[in-house]
């Protein structure tokens, strides 16, 4: 769900509300507008600015930003003195991920994706990506 409110600092606010807390890094727009336009945009998490971009009439508006995980978050449109845009759709994906790995019988083992403090470990299989990739 978005709402779209248009204020008199010239900046259109859209808050997105995920029913659950997901992996984004895409964002495409539906936007309505009669004419041309090209307009700043940018995207907060908690108050943080996570990612901008420009958004302008005859391109793409699909656009990868840094990968964030949160249920409520908002786009910011920067208007100047034109008309505000309408927005009628906000679309998020996440790139799907491929993970490969050895596995021992009789050991368990967890997947986690929100460890804060988790570091990208550092395997010899990662010189071999591409030969595996052909090979599965």
């Amino acid at each position: 769900r978005f709402i779209q409110t248009d204020s008199t600092d010239r900046i259109s606010y859209i808050r997105i509300t995920n029913p659950e807390s997901y992996h984004i890094d895409y964002i495409e727009l539906g936007v309505s507008y009669r004419g041309y336009f090209k307009r700043p945009v940018a995207i907060m998490v908690r108050n943080e600015q996570y990612g901008s971009f420009t958004i302008s009439s005859g391109t793409s508006l699909r656009f990868q930003v840094p990968v964030f995980k949160t249920r409520d978050w908002q786009i910011r449109i920067f208007n100047d003195d034109n008309p505000a845009l309408k927005v009628v759709s906000v679309r998020t994906w996440q790139e799907p991920k491929k993970i490969i790995l050895y596995m021992d019988s009789g050991i368990s083992y967890r997947l986690n994706m929100t460890y804060e403090q988790a570091e990208m470990p550092q395997y010899d299989l990662q010189n071999f990506e591409r030969q595996l990739i052909d090979n599965l």
